[in-house]
């Protein structure tokens, strides 16, 4: 059994159709520099079902994933690209309260201890925002400021799935990962 031991590779695509009983289509994937960590929450609703004054049945259905993104940095650009915030003619990005976030999808890799091997990550969609920016002054020693990305993935409309996972070391899913950041795992790509 081999542990995670890192995370790499950040990608995000952009989500351009989710047609109910379609296929999902999106852009190509886009490389995000500098991943620091990434953490995903399940959300996880419980249902209980009573008789007779007790519990008869119980279960837990994941409806959703809360996700965290710590990088070293990100440029306009990309900050854009993930937000819905715009870059005007002049090359400066402009926040608006009228701007929408972007639908993406989230791939990206974390090496395992055993072999080399990685497990593949995919959350087909959801929006992330930069919720905050900090900004210290240098003192004696010189201290970065980091970027946190946050946000939630939910089922895709065309399918209800929420995310894939695939590991290197299984020879069954060598074809799927062959192309991870270049396509997203079963879906159309939008014609460039």
């Amino acid at each position: 059994m081999s542990r995670i031991i890192g995370c790499r590779d950040l990608h995000i695509a952009k989500l351009v159709a989710d047609p109910v009983g379609g296929e999902p289509v999106y852009e190509k994937p886009v490389r995000v520099p500098s991943l620091i960590n990434i953490s995903i929450s399940d959300t996880v609703e419980q249902s209980k079902f009573y008789s007779d004054d007790t519990i008869e049945q119980s279960f837990n259905k994941t409806s959703g994933k809360e996700v965290n993104i710590e990088l070293g940095y990100i440029t306009n650009e990309l900050e854009a690209l993930i937000t819905g915030n715009e870059i005007d003619e002049n090359g400066v990005l402009i926040q608006s309260s009228d701007n929408a976030p972007i639908e993406v999808a989230l791939l990206f890799r974390a090496p395992k201890s055993k072999d080399g091997a990685f497990r593949y990550l995919c959350l087909y969609r959801g929006t992330l925002s930069r919720t905050e920016s900090e900004f210290n002054t240098q003192e004696d020693s010189v201290e970065s400021s980091t970027v946190s990305l946050t946000g939630t993935f939910i089922p895709l409309l065309s399918n209800g799935q929420i995310s894939a996972t695939a590991d290197s070391d299984d020879e069954e899913t060598a074809e799927a990962i062959a192309s991870w950041f270049t396509t997203v795992y079963g879906a159309t790509m939008q014609d460039a």
